[in-house]
């Protein structure tokens, strides 16, 4: 009888941790989900609508500071002699270049 209710408590408990592994994985909600594809589709899509939009406006704002520090940065040669000319009419050429094209 001994045997017999230790074999009943051992089952028991591993029916707990059964129990307990199926809800921490979450295991209900993505059977609901299968039973609704439309839902669970539409919620896919918006997370990756949400993903695409963050992930463009924090490379944007990446892009504005990496430029904003480089043109800070070629402003300062500007001043020095040899790279200044050089800088300067550099960007003589881009100016007159970009005249032409809007003409």
């Amino acid at each position: 009888m001994a045997d017999l209710d230790q074999s009943v408590s051992k089952l028991n408990e591993a029916a707990e941790k059964l129990a307990m592994f199926v809800e921490k994985s979450r295991i209900k909600e993505y059977v609901e989900m299968q039973k609704k594809p439309v839902r669970y589709f539409m919620m896919e899509f918006v997370g990756g609508i949400s993903r695409g939009v963050g992930l463009t406006i924090g490379v944007t704002i990446i892009f504005a500071i990496i430029i904003l520090v480089l043109t800070t940065i070629l402003k300062q040669f500007i001043t020095l002699p040899v790279i200044g000319d050089y800088i300067a009419q550099l960007i003589d050429l881009v100016n007159h270049s970009t005249k032409h094209i809007h003409r």
